[in-house]
């Protein structure tokens, strides 16, 4: 890089620079033939980066253009399909105007991106999972995706949140044939991080099955009574509870009867067991209430909700009869900032239920932005309903799951 481009004391980055020449907040500065225009100052600072901007740019311009040897030149979907970060496939297809909408959504999604730097998203995120925003996805967000609410997450009085961060690689109890344990080498396939506050209840149930016996109680009820004292080896209560059972099973209800008017047999199941079935897979549920106080928070709520509605529903494979199973989440309680001990910790899950509701408090309202931004709602409802995809042992109860 040639030289730098500050402002107000930062050295900006290649999106940051141009959206500050976009938005005016500096101007490029005099060369010696006159002032320079945003495109000579963005070059000379960033030759690599604005090459590669401007490529993007006259790709999409070619697409847009529909030139005959271009509609149905492969090469050029490939193009765009690296630049996006997709599979080719995803754009077979489609139309040229539906690829240049793909690649417009791109860039506008990275020119709001560069708008919303000076949202403090919690450095502790950043520090465990990287910095690297290189990779952008076909729906114009940014992977990993890092989002927050409130703004103010991470400063000091709002360092208690809950931590959703989810995944695409295989996970034990989900996508591989191990029950136990994490992904393939851990968490690796970060697909990004919400930080949202911790709601006014938080609770963990545990369940676990148990069926009670009811046939064949009577068979070992006449085994009990009958059984030859010493008979330690239990042959003779065996023999006769088989006997005894068969006997009552082939002559039915007049079995039944008669074993209830012979006083030494008696009737009923006394010996009744409880079996133990498994342990069911836990549930939580976490209901918010958004009030965005600005436009920039109204942007993030729409780009979390968009993000958990993403990371939940699947993906249809390539031969249009399958889907791809979806992606899973970890959920961390931070308290202060850290994970806590107290509180219960959870094992991987899957999002099955993402309910979102606009308006309340007796009317639906929109919030008008000063600046003239596209209205958004001023009250946004959201439910995450999660499942864990791995059972809780004993063992696991005591390390705090």
């Amino acid at each position: 890089m040639a030289g730098t481009i500050n402002l107000n004391g930062k050295d900006l980055n290649y999106e940051e620079a141009a959206a500050a020449y976009a938005s005016g907040k500096i101007t490029p500065p005099k060369g010696s033939q006159g002032r320079l225009s945003v495109d000579q100052a963005l070059s000379s600072v960033f030759p690599e980066e604005h090459a590669a901007a401007q490529n993007a740019t006259k790709t999409a311009a070619e697409v847009a253009e529909g030139v005959a040897e271009f509609q149905a030149s492969d090469k050029v979907k490939e193009q765009v399909a690296d630049h996006l970060g997709i599979d080719p496939s995803v754009l077979a297809g489609m139309s040229d105007q539906e690829i240049k909408s793909k690649l417009d959504k791109f860039q506008n999604k990275k020119a709001e991106l560069a708008k919303l730097n000076d949202i403090s998203v919690q450095q502790g995120i950043r520090n465990k999972f990287g910095e690297d925003e290189s990779k952008w996805s076909a729906d114009g967000m940014a992977r990993p995706f890092a989002g927050q609410y409130p703004s103010t997450i991470g400063e000091e009085g709002t360092k208690d949140f809950i931590l959703f961060s989810a995944y695409s690689n295989e996970v034990a109890g989900y996508t591989k044939m191990e029950t136990i344990g994490e992904g393939a080498g851990g968490n690796t396939e970060l697909e990004g991080s919400i930080q949202l506050y911790i709601p006014e209840n938080l609770s963990v149930n545990s369940a676990v099955g148990y069926r009670n016996t009811e046939g064949g109680s009577l068979a070992a009820t006449g085994g009990n009574l009958f059984g030859a004292e010493g008979d330690d080896g239990g042959v003779v209560t065996s023999l006769f509870s088989q006997l005894f059972g068969t006997a009552l099973a082939q002559v039915g209800d007049n079995g039944a009867t008669a074993a209830q008017t012979i006083d030494a047999i008696g009737v009923g199941a006394a010996n009744r067991h409880v079996l133990f079935e498994g342990v069911e897979f836990r549930t939580f549920s976490y209901t918010y209430e958004f009030l965005p106080k600005s436009w920039k928070e109204s942007l993030m709520l729409k780009d979390i909700i968009k993000f958990f509605r993403i990371q939940m529903l699947p993906a249809i494979k390539a031969n249009g009869n399958t889907f791809k199973p979806p992606n899973y989440f970890t959920i961390e309680y931070m308290i202060n900032g850290q994970p806590t001990d107290y509180l219960n910790k959870i094992k991987p899950c899957v999002c099955t239920g993402c309910d979102v509701s606009y308006g309340g408090n007796g009317q639906f309202a929109m919030f008008q932005s000063e600046k003239g931004e596209e209205p958004a709602p001023a009250l946004i409802n959201l439910t995450l309903t999660f499942q864990e995809i791995q059972v809780v042992s004993k063992a696991d109860a005591l390390e705090g799951y």
